[in-house]
């Protein structure tokens, strides 16, 4: 080999620079793909709320009424949740299954699901605070009507530490207070 024939090769330095630029790259990436499917969270539970609501309509449309929140002749909630959409998926299937909200960590299966007020709820409720928010006044003197509720990306009910209800709102941050709601008709 000639003294002048340059040798191919990285050094150390070349190699170290490589690292630095794809250790950036991946701080870069990573907490927007994880952002990402927060946003497709968030946006799974609005459609999933809005097929619910669907479902609750035409409900109503067969039956003239919504299905119940309390036992019938009771104040006792028919619980565990998942038992308030037995009427939406038998013997009619307005919808095909009870579906999870995918931010609610905490609770068993059975009660996992999207809480519903019907309209009785939703009348007793609205004598009290829970429609007190500035976001929320539209509705407080409306009657009738049902809630849909998800937790939320922060994953717990504002409504039970603050006793009225919080919506979210992306502008606020994809993970800040507030629960997601649908209200109807």
């Amino acid at each position: 080999m000639a003294k002048n024939e340059s040798l191919y090769g990285f050094t150390l330095i070349e190699l170290l620079i490589v690292v630095a630029i794809i250790g950036i790259l991946a701080a870069i990436a990573v907490p927007n793909f994880l952002n990402a499917q927060l946003r497709a969270k968030i946006a799974a539970t609005e459609g999933n709320m809005k097929a619910i609501g669907s479902a609750l309509e035409m409900y109503a449309i067969d039956h003239e009424r919504y299905p119940h929140t309390y036992v019938p002749d009771t104040t006792t909630f028919i619980n565990p949740r998942i038992f308030r959409f037995l009427r939406l998926t038998t013997p009619v299937a307005y919808m095909t299954a009870s579906v999870r909200d995918v931010f609610n960590k905490i609770d068993i299966e059975a009660n996992a699901v999207y809480p519903f007020w019907g309209p009785d709820t939703m009348d007793h409720r609205r004598q009290l605070t829970w429609f007190d928010h500035p976001d929320l006044r539209h509705i407080k003197y409306q009657r009738g009507g049902w809630a849909i509720m998800s937790f939320g990306p922060d994953e717990d009910y504002e409504s039970t530490e603050k006793q009225y209800l919080v919506w979210y709102h992306v502008s606020n941050g994809l993970i800040s207070d507030g629960d997601i709601y649908r209200f109807g008709p």
